[in-house]
């Protein structure tokens, strides 16, 4: 395997890692996952990490903080089920699977070779960040 793709290949997982341990452990939940909040740190010959960023919409599983009558986060890596809380009066509660799913976008928008802010010509993923929620919503239910 050719070295400048060992971050691409690890990145996924680690990053999944990442938010998983950060649940387990100290209950942590981050509702703001993006490809701009997800960054690859080179620390020596072929390591790499996975840096977590961003975590001014962090809160505590446990607290009623993870409870919301917004949705918190950048719309095209929102999960489904956040994405379908279109009232906002209505209240849903942040879960770690939320904050997976949203990993997992980043993943396939990084597949398709977006970068943060740029987008391929194609644009495969044009409904994933355009729209209503709704339709954000509907173009990732096709999609998955």
């Amino acid at each position: 395997m050719s070295q400048h793709l060992l971050p691409f290949v690890f990145a996924p997982y680690h990053s999944l890692l990442g938010l998983h341990i950060l649940y387990a452990e100290i209950g942590l939940l981050h509702r703001d996952i993006s490809i701009g909040n997800l960054a690859i740190r080179k620390i020596g010959e072929n390591r790499y990490i996975i840096v977590i960023l961003d975590f001014d919409l962090a809160a505590f599983a446990d607290t009623l903080g993870n409870a919301s009558n917004r949705r918190t986060g950048t719309a095209p890596f929102m999960s489904r089920e956040v994405l379908k809380a279109v009232n906002p009066f209505i209240q849903y509660t942040h879960r770690i699977e939320h904050d997976l799913e949203s990993a997992v976008d980043v993943i396939v928008w990084r597949i398709y070779g977006y970068r943060t802010h740029s987008w391929p010509a194609n644009d495969p993923l044009a409904k994933w960040r355009k729209g209503t929620y709704i339709d954000m919503r509907n173009a990732k239910q096709v999609f998955f």
